[in-house]
């Protein structure tokens, strides 16, 4: 069950990066970023939700395969 909440929380963390940095590009929004932000929010969000999410499938394989 912990697995399964590793993966859910790695994908909602990569999704909201991704969907806020997609707003702020192609969006009509007021809201300009500048390129250091942008990857700031690629390298603090997306990444991270990645990395979540790796060690959860790995963790959930592990413990499919070991029993």
């Amino acid at each position: 069950m912990k697995t399964r909440l590793l993966i859910l929380a790695g994908i909602v963390l990569f999704l909201f990066g991704i969907s806020t940095v997609a707003y702020v590009i192609f969006g009509d929004s007021e809201i300009k970023m500048n390129v250091e932000e942008i990857l700031l929010f690629i390298f603090g969000l997306m990444v991270p939700g990645m990395i979540l999410s790796g060690i959860g499938v790995s963790l959930e394989f592990s413990k499919k395969k070991w029993g």
